[in-house]
C-alpha cells in the first residue's frame, strides 16, 4: 500500500503539472476561463464557442 506522504505527494506534482500546461498554453479555454477572460465583457474569439446562445453545451458531430 501507498503511503499518505507519497500520494499527498503525487497528487500536487499533477496539479502543478496541470497548472504549469495552462500556463503554457495561453490560447486555450483553460487559461482564459481559469484568468477571467471569459467573463469579461468583450469575450475573446477562444470563449465563443463555449458561451453560445444554445445554452453553451458543447455537441458532438455524432
Amino acid at each position: 500500500m501507498i503511503p499518505k506522504w507519497q500520494m499527498t505527494g503525487l497528487f500536487i506534482l499533477v496539479a502543478l503539472l496541470a497548472g504549469f500546461a495552462i500556463y503554457m498554453s495561453p490560447n486555450s479555454y483553460a487559461y482564459a476561463f481559469l484568468s477571467g477572460q471569459c467573463s469579461r465583457d468583450p469575450l475573446p474569439t477562444v470563449c465563443h464557442r463555449f458561451t453560445g446562445a444554445r445554452g453553451g453545451a458543447m455537441r458532438s458531430a455524432w
